[in-house]
């Protein structure tokens, strides 16, 4: 399997980004055949002497087809369809290079290469929303090593997992942050009664008040029974007769 990564050579690199545009050939999957390409991705380069990070906007140019849905051309079509086709890309990259970039790329690249910047940054965007972020769990967070994990970080991974599932509402609300989430869990409740939770029902109480809590949703009687059953076990271990008069 080839890997590329960030301490690969310039032309190694421009190599596999010029495979990965002209749609991963199979005929050239391999390193010794990148590896082969890479000199003379670095010939190119110092031809037109260009850093690598502003030559690669042009092997992307020169290898980008027009949008499947708009049809918009923001590289060149021509050499675009030609080195896929080609038997041997490199070769053909290399014979038709000074025309493409000195009489094709080069009168308009500034203009060219911006567009095609917006156009990937886009793309980028727009594959980043529609890709949710997989969401963190216990498991992740507590067993270290996934292969070989520890009966103890499985289990506290699984009870933790329990507890979040037994108390779906020990986390922010709807539109509400996390410091805000915490100043409502751990101050008393009567310092939040602006806060509402969205699946209670409001409107007149006994005594007349408006605005009063008229039906609690399961979630929010399930805390404050919790709450006052905490409060009971506590009153009832509080001694009701002096135990001054032992001694």
């Amino acid at each position: 399997m080839v890997k590329i990564d960030g301490d690969s050579s310039d032309g190694l690199k421009l190599a596999w980004l010029f495979w990965n545009a002209i749609g991963r050939p199979k005929a050239f999957a391999k390193l010794e055949a990148l590896e082969s390409w890479a000199p003379r991705m670095e010939k190119l380069m110092r031809m037109v002497s260009l850093p690598y990070c502003e030559f690669r906007w042009f092997i992307i140019w020169c290898t980008r087809l027009p949008d499947e849905d708009t049809g918009a051309a923001y590289g060149n079509t021509w050499t675009a369809e030609n080195l896929r086709i080609a038997k041997n890309p490199m070769g053909s990259l290399e014979k038709q290079f000074s025309t493409t970039y000195y009489e094709v790329f080069l009168p308009k690249s500034a203009k060219r290469i911006s567009l095609l910047r917006d156009r990937v940054q886009q793309e980028m965007d727009t594959r980043s929303v529609s890709k949710p972020i997989p969401a963190v769990t216990y498991y992740d967070v507590v067993v270290a090593d996934k292969e070989n994990p520890l009966a103890w970080q499985l289990e506290k991974a699984r009870w933790l997992t329990a507890v979040e599932d037994a108390f779906p509402m020990l986390h922010p609300a709807p539109g509400e942050d996390m410091d805000d989430f915490v100043d409502r869990m751990f101050t008393p409740f009567k310092a939040h009664r602006g806060w509402r939770c969205s699946r209670c029902e409001y409107g007149v109480g006994d005594d007349g008040d408006m605005d009063e809590r008229v039906k609690w949703c399961a979630d929010c009687h399930d805390e404050i029974s919790m709450d006052m059953a905490d409060d009971m076990e506590l009153l009832q271990e509080i001694p009701t007769i002096s135990c001054l008069g032992q001694w």
